[in-house]
C-alpha cells in the first residue's frame, strides 16, 4: 500500500466508541457538545475546527447530521476557537 493510501486509510479510521447512536441530544448534552475548543464528529470521533466539509467523508450533509443528533439548524458545526477566529476577523473588517 502506498503512503498516500495509508494516510487516507488512517484518516477514515473510526475511533473506539464511535459512531455515537443517532438519537437526539438533550439540551444539556448539546451545550456540552458545543462548549469545547474543537468540535467532535459523532460518526468517527475526530476532533475538527468545523465539521461542514468533513461530513462529506461520511456521505452526510450538515442538515442530515444535525437531524440525526437533534442539533438546532441555526447553530453551526464549529468549535469555540474557530468561532472566535471568524468572529474577530469579521469585527476587524467592520472597524
Amino acid at each position: 500500500m502506498s503512503t498516500a493510501a495509508q494516510k487516507r486509510a488512517y484518516r477514515r479510521k473510526i475511533l473506539k466508541g464511535f459512531p455515537v447512536p443517532a438519537v437526539p441530544m438533550t439540551l444539556k448534552q448539546v451545550r456540552e457538545y458545543y462548549s469545547h475548543t474543537k468540535i467532535q464528529c459523532l460518526i468517527c470521533g475526530r476532533l475538527r475546527n468545523s465539521l461542514g466539509n468533513h461530513l462529506s467523508i461520511h456521505k452526510l450533509t450538515v442538515e442530515e447530521y444535525k437531524e440525526m443528533y437533534g442539533l438546532h439548524w441555526t447553530v453551526g458545526l464549529i468549535g469555540r476557537r474557530a468561532f472566535s477566529n471568524h468572529s474577530n476577523a469579521i469585527l476587524s473588517r467592520m472597524e
